[in-house]
């Protein structure tokens, strides 16, 4: 029974492979640009979270990595539900692949509902759409199937509302203008991340920890300061470029990326410092806090 303080609450992870636009669809779901899109897939590492409040309800979306890259069980474990996005252009294929095999097969064995979602619907003919719902719901074995464009909002509300009739109701979760559980400097080490994928090459970005290690916040601005720790002496050279070229760019891209996220003045600091095998060591990943 629903009341003014009892309403269907609940977490629910969004789940795919990569490029199937799970931040995208994560960002128009929060209704705000909470996790970094990019064209490179696998660039979600460390869960972003997005909570939505309606009339309907409330839930905290959690984005994940890619299937391929990992499988969310313990998160999965955590959550209420799950959305499981395809891409529309090639979604039997995804579905008969071994880690979204094994991830449906969790749901089932963790008891979890889970809806299935078709990213890159626009690529999608629309008279192709209800058989290819109808054909996935019965091959996946799911609560539903929907079609979405996150970019363009299509099919995004639906999908919402579906989600909200599956978690449970409860004491409201989370605060009225709550919309991400995620701290600022998380929030924005991650765009930092992304931003190293568009202009450093992946193996040389991937080598990076960002580390946001001051944050601060005023009515007019934003100021942070970021260390990229290199876990090779000569990566150090290669971000800051010649005659620190690279790393020049590196901070535009960045202070744009976030001004465009945040609707604000931003200013930055960018370091690059050197950390020998800093993924390697125990110690400095608990630092980093990539430790969980």
């Amino acid at each position: 029974m629903t009341g003014p303080d009892r309403i269907p609450s609940g977490y629910v992870l969004i789940a795919g492979p990569g490029n199937t636009g799970k931040s995208s669809l994560l960002n128009r779901l929060a209704g705000s640009p909470l996790s970094p899109v990019h064209s490179e897939p696998g660039t979600t590492i460390f869960p972003v979270t997005g909570v939505c409040t309606s009339p309907e309800g409330q839930a905290c979306f959690v984005d994940s990595r890619p299937l391929e890259h990992s499988q969310p069980e313990e998160w999965l474990r955590a959550c209420d539900a799950a959305v499981l996005l395809l891409d529309a252009r090639r979604p039997v294929e995804q579905l008969e692949s071994p880690p979204v095999r094994d991830f449906l097969n969790s749901t089932v064995l963790q008891g979890k509902p889970v809806l299935t979602a078709l990213g890159h619907s626009d690529h999608l003919p629309r008279r192709f759409r209800i058989p290819l719902a109808l054909q996935l719901e019965m091959e996946a074995r799911c609560a539903g199937v929907f079609t979405v464009c996150p970019p363009l909002g299509d099919g995004v509300e639906t999908l919402k509302k579906a989600v909200l009739k599956l978690l449970p109701v409860r004491e409201r979760l989370f605060p009225e203008g709550v919309n991400t559980l995620n701290s600022c400097r998380f929030l924005a080490a991650e765009l930092v991340r992304s931003v190293l994928l568009g202009v450093l090459a992946r193996e040389t970005a991937e080598s990076l920890a960002v580390q946001v290690e001051e944050y601060t916040r005023t009515k007019d601005r934003v100021y942070i300061r970021v260390n990229l720790l290199a876990a090779r002496a000569e990566d150090r050279g290669i971000v800051i470029g010649r005659k620190g070229q690279t790393l020049a760019r590196i901070r535009k891209d960045v202070e744009t990326a976030l001004q465009e996220a945040w609707r604000g003045s931003v200013q930055t600091e960018i370091w690059v410092k050197v950390r020998e095998g800093w993924a390697e060591r125990p110690s400095v990943l608990s630092e980093l806090g990539y430790d969980f």
